[in-house]
């Protein structure tokens, strides 16, 4: 595990929309919250993972006394609060590390849809590990890497299933000598890690689009491969 695997992570998350029902601003201190689903189960264990959580809100600071009593009846549990955000866009700015990682990225969930279909970690950098066992022909790890209902697609296959999907690589594997990924440029949003790759078999060289999602135990549930020109 590298270093920055093993640090904990710190997750800014909105309140109203994503961990609450949303409310218009002038009956927030009028009516009850009404926390979304997994909302409490998600920060408990992020709690013990030891993350640090900062909730942002467009919640002006004169309403944080009224933020922090509800919060905290609604055993919502944070490290710090930063209010008064207002209701325009957010953007997080953080360099990536000299390796190569990128260590932002973004979550929209859909608003009052809470945290219960979402994966928290960081799919870009799990992505470019699957690349590497399947440069490797490592059939039994990227076998773990996939739920039991995995779909693929590609120019040429179309399956579902953990072991049609593992069989389909298998005869992959065995069609070629040298295998490799070469990786240019990859990103994700939400569960979906678009990736732009040269796939090199023997003396071809193949340039692909790939765009992976996961499911929110991080496993690979969907992988959808273009082929270009």
């Amino acid at each position: 595990m590298s270093n920055i695997e093993s640090r904990p992570k710190t997750i800014f998350c909105d309140i109203d929309g994503t961990l609450i029902k949303h409310r218009k601003p002038n009956n927030i201190s009028k009516s009850k919250p009404s926390v979304l689903p997994l909302t409490l189960e998600t920060l408990v264990k992020w709690d013990r993972l030891g993350y640090n959580i900062v909730l942002t809100t467009g919640r002006k600071e004169s309403l944080r006394r009224i933020t922090e009593k509800e919060l905290s009846k609604s055993g919502i549990i944070y490290d710090k609060l930063i209010t008064g955000l207002g209701g325009g866009d957010r953007i997080l700015v953080n360099d990536k590390k000299s390796c190569g990682r990128k260590t932002a990225w973004s979550l929209t969930p859909q608003r009052d849809v809470g945290l219960a279909n979402l994966s928290f970690e960081n799919l870009s950098q799990l992505s470019m590990k699957y690349f590497e066992k399947w440069s490797r022909k490592d059939i039994d790890s990227i076998s773990r890497m996939f739920s039991d209902d995995v779909e693929l697609k590609d120019w040429n296959v179309s399956c579902v299933g953990r072991k049609e999907v593992v069989s389909v690589n298998k005869s992959i594997f065995q069609s070629v000598e040298k295998l490799s990924v070469t990786v240019h440029e990859i990103s994700h949003q939400d569960n979906t890690v678009f990736c732009q790759i040269t796939i090199n078999a023997d003396e071809e060289k193949i340039p692909v689009v790939d765009v992976i999602r996961y499911n929110k135990d991080a496993k690979i549930s969907s992988i959808i491969a273009y082929r270009g020109n």
